[in-house]
């Protein structure tokens, strides 16, 4: 295999940074720019060789550019037509990079295979309305809870509060991000909460969101107060206790990490190598645990957004045949736990993630917890979604060590939910 790659490097280029200003693929030079991200850019690179090698007459070499899923966007949008002819995306970002004309669609014989192969959460992550645009290969983009096992005894009935209470009782802290919209809204939809967009185009035509509604609590009762009232007051109990820390984003785990401080942390399996190494033998995960709401006393779940990673191809390129060829081999079974031996990311392969690797990893069992009905699918959603929560949990941050009067919350969720409903 080394030798395959240095022949493939020999006659494409790698590329250390972003790759722009040049075709995409086809033209006379016969190379075909593929991007993806730095963490997967070396196993990237083997896949290629590898496709090469069972395709010889496939007629293109490769080049590479590093471009994260969540980059994918950014760096079409100023030009699609001298992006990469093949590049991985995440699904909430379909809708913009249809609009600006960056995503053939399937033809009928990979939506078949794809069908087949994956997961339909997975598959229909790709769709805009009875078409479909990516070829499903990772099915981890969700937050769920790591924690030190030696003093959090986690079970089915371990609530939120007892775990900020052991963590207080041992001088650790439990990290959560109150300021990034991504986590904002996940005691909401916790507690009930939907939130949907129509689109017509590029803009959003209409939002159905039921925040106004009562709450619904673990055993199906319903509450007296709204799923407004119930998330946003959740989010200010996390906030103000003591040992929660709010004001940042992972890049503050090493932080807490090397003053072993940490005793638990809400993030995804992009963290799990270096949480694996500090934790040791302590090392565990679970879904996120059920919290118990300060207005009612009633028990609710906690719910995280579960997105997934797709393969696009790019109608720009000189040959989208062989482009769709080459996402359909990336996205294959074979590929997926080829990806997972080298970066363990989570397989959207049925058969993958059945494997008994995939299924005996930490992160990735709390992962498919957490997906398993502990989730809400992440949908492409309008940019003032974001925003609005974003400053919800900005002013949350502000009520911090006050005793926040219910009025007060009520008036500021009626903005939230006004803006979070304005699509104008």
């Amino acid at each position: 295999m080394k030798k395959q790659i240095v022949s493939l490097l020999a006659c494409g280029t790698i590329v250390a940074g972003t790759v722009m200003g040049m075709t995409a693929c086809g033209g006379g030079n016969k190379k075909m720019l593929v991007w993806g991200s730095s963490a997967q850019q070396a196993v990237l690179q083997e896949m290629c060789a590898q496709f090469l090698e069972e395709n010889p007459d496939f007629g293109y070499e490769f080049e590479f550019g590093v471009v994260g899923e969540d980059s994918a966007k950014a760096q079409l949008e100023t030009d699609p037509t001298v992006g990469a002819a093949v590049y991985a995306y995440a699904n909430d970002q379909i809708i913009d990079l249809y609009n600006m004309g960056a995503l053939a669609e399937l033809p009928q014989s990979a939506v078949d295979k794809i069908k087949e192969d994956n997961t339909a959460e997975s598959v229909e992550a790709g769709k805009i309305g009875d078409k479909y645009y990516g070829y499903p290969y990772q099915a981890d983009n969700g937050f769920f809870m790591y924690y030190d096992k030696s003093f959090i005894n986690v079970n089915d009935t371990m609530t939120l509060g007892e775990v900020l209470d052991a963590c207080d009782a041992h001088g650790k802290y439990f990290l959560y991000q109150v300021k990034t919209g991504w986590y904002v809204g996940s005691f909401m939809y916790g507690a009930g909460g939907s939130y949907t967009v129509d689109w017509d185009g590029a803009a959003a035509s209409a939002v159905h969101q039921n925040f106004n509604e009562k709450a619904t609590a673990v055993d199906g009762t319903k509450s007296d107060y709204t799923i407004a009232e119930i998330g946003g007051h959740a989010l200010y109990t996390l906030a103000n206790h003591k040992k929660c820390v709010t004001d940042g984003d992972d890049t503050v785990i090493p932080t807490y990490i090397s003053g072993n401080r940490l005793g638990a942390v809400i993030t995804g399996t992009w963290n799990a190598a270096q949480l694996k190494a500090y934790f040791g033998e302590n090392y565990a995960a679970t879904r996120l645990p059920d919290y118990v709401s300060e207005l009612d006393g009633k028990t609710y779940s906690w719910k995280s957004f579960a997105g997934y990673k797709l393969y696009g191809v790019n109608p720009n390129c000189g040959d989208v045949e062989k482009a769709q060829q080459l996402a359909a081999f990336l996205s294959s079974e074979a590929m997926q736990e080829k990806r997972y031996d080298a970066v363990e990311v989570g397989p959207s392969n049925k058969k993958v993630a059945a494997l008994d690797k995939v299924k005996n990893n930490i992160a990735l069992a709390a992962i498919n917890e957490q997906f398993n009905g502990y989730s809400v699918t992440q949908r492409p959603l309008p940019a003032n979604y974001w925003s609005s929560m974003e400053s919800f949990g900005e002013n949350v941050l502000d009520w911090v060590g006050t005793d926040l009067a219910l009025e007060t919350l009520q008036a500021r969720l009626a903005t939230l939910i006004s803006d979070l409903t304005d699509i104008g």
